[in-house]
Formats: structure tokens, sequence, C-alpha cells
């Protein structure tokens, strides 16, 4: 099956050849002129798009306006999201990487860098699919079929580490006194594991950050994997695991939270003191906004 990609944009010319190229390139598509009209197309149909590309500079509904509408929709905030706009000075492409925007490209734009751009963005989003699925699969066995969705109520940030002797194990977790803490634990364990299965001792800390979606508990996962080095432990380095879970984390709140995490994990590399409640304000702020954060 071809990936579905929905194209919007106001220019009428540049949309038809979008659309073309996108074709020729053996891409289904769907168009819309505008944020407005995209909803409503969306609604109209039970596909979801494998990736949206989204002009800025829009009536009815702008670009801006759009992502909005689609970060608080369950369905449909997992989609890789490219901004095409002629909006290119440094503050407007830093204020859409800021909103979360998978990528942003300026008009006038080269064929292939936008084909290129579109591969990457859906062989990513395929394999983290993949992955969530394996991780499900992973996690499976250590629920029971009566077990009901663990409802923390709160997001925690787990740290786990590879142990030599012992394999993953959970270092903390934050914040502390949760009821749940076996849960916890276990969750994280898994969330390492799951990821080891897929890219291996070798490439875990390349994996970096990825968004998970945890069925069994009705949970999401922004984990992030880094090491510092230690050449006395078998893989020469000390390989650990940074991960936010809990209730609707979406994919383009996992783009920042990769930046906030990447913060944490550099200190924690470092064996700096980490000033967690600093970072763990911007991330709550990230996923809930500000207004209701309580720490």
């Amino acid at each position: 099956m071809k990936p579905l990609i929905l194209a919007v944009e106001d220019n009428e010319d540049l949309l038809y050849n979008l659309k073309l190229m996108l074709e020729l390139n053996d891409y289904e598509v769907i168009t819309a002129k505008n944020g407005e009209k995209a909803l409503e197309l969306l609604e109209k149909t039970s596909a979801i798009p494998n990736l949206i590309i989204s002009d800025i500079m829009m009536p009815k509904m702008d670009g801006y306006a759009f992502f909005n509408e689609l970060s608080n929709h369950p369905q449909l905030n997992q989609v890789p999201f490219i901004f095409l706009s002629a909006k290119s000075t440094p503050e407007e492409i830093r204020f859409g990487k800021m909103l979360g925007i998978d990528d942003y490209i300026t008009k006038p734009f080269h064929k292939k860098d936008l084909l290129a751009v579109i591969k990457g963005k859906l062989q990513r989003s395929q394999k983290i699919k993949d992955l969530s699925e394996e991780f499900t699969n992973m996690l499976r066995p250590f629920t029971s079929q009566d077990q009901k969705p663990i409802n923390l109520g709160e997001f925690f940030l787990i740290l786990v580490e590879w142990d030599d002797r012992f394999g993953p194990e959970l270092k903390g977790y934050y914040p502390q006194g949760a009821k749940e803490e076996k849960m916890i634990e276990e969750i994280g364990i898994q969330l390492f594991q799951a990821s080891n299965s897929i890219y291996g001792h070798n490439n875990i800390s390349k994996a970096q950050g990825i968004l998970l979606r945890v069925e069994n508990y009705n949970l999401d996962a922004f984990a992030y994997f880094d090491a510092r080095p230690n050449i006395e432990t078998r893989y020469g380095e000390d390989q650990y695991m940074l991960a936010i879970v809990g209730p609707n984390i979406n994919y383009w709140q996992s783009i920042q939270l990769k930046n906030q995490v990447r913060g944490i994990s550099q200190s924690y590399k470092e064996k700096k003191k980490i000033l967690i409640e600093e970072h763990w304000k911007s991330i709550k702020e990230t996923i809930l906004g500000s207004e209701k954060i309580k720490i």
C-alpha cells in the first residue's frame, strides 16, 4: 500500500505540482487549500495520513492553527508534520521548531530535498511503530489478563541503567513516593529490554529519543538512551535510559522533550548535580501547559 500524504496549500498551482510530484514518486496524495478544509477532509475520511505537509500563511485557518488543532487529536498527533513555507527568517523557523514541528522546509525548495525529508520521516515513523508493537508484545507476559490499566495520575521521569550482572536496573524516578513503584520499575526495565532487542547493545545509545505507546498499561513513554565511557564494563560504557512515562504524550511534545531530557542526560553523563526540579518544571510545561503545573 502506498504511503498517504496530506498536502495543505492555498496556492493552487503549487498544490497541483506538489501533488503531481508526490504521485510520480509512488505516494498517494490528498489535498486541501487551508487548515479548515484539511480538518473537514480528515473528518470525512477513515484513513490516517502517514505524513502531513502544510503551508503556514493560508486564509481561514493558517498552518500554526492547523498544527495546534491536530496536536489535540489522539489519532492525528502522532503523524509526522512538515511545514513548507516562504517564511524563512531564523526567528520564524525557530518558532516552528519550538512548536514541535517535525521539519521546516522553505520555499522555493528543491524536489530532491523534499523527497529525501519525506522518505526519512516515513522510515523513522515506521520504525517507531514497529518498536512500539515489539515492546507491547514483550510486556504482555508480565501483564495478567485481569489486570486493570495502571492509573499513575501523574507523569514520571525514570532512570534505568544496564548492569553487567543483573541486566537493566531501576536507579530512580521522580517525583518520588508513588504507590505504583513496582509497576514503574517493571515498565522501565521492559522499556530498556525491548529497545535493546531492536537496536542491540552496540547501538542502543545511538537510538536516543523514541516515543512508544505502552498499550498494556494505557500509557505513553518517551525513552531517551545514552551512555558514558567506562572501560571496566562489558560494552566499554555505562548504558542508561531516561524515560518520561504517563498518560497522553503526543509525537510533537516528544520532539521538545528530547531537548529537555538531553540536558538531564548531559549532566548525568558528566556526573554533575542534576537540578531535577527545574528540569521537571520545563517537562511539565511541555506536556501539560504552565497553568497546570503543580510541583
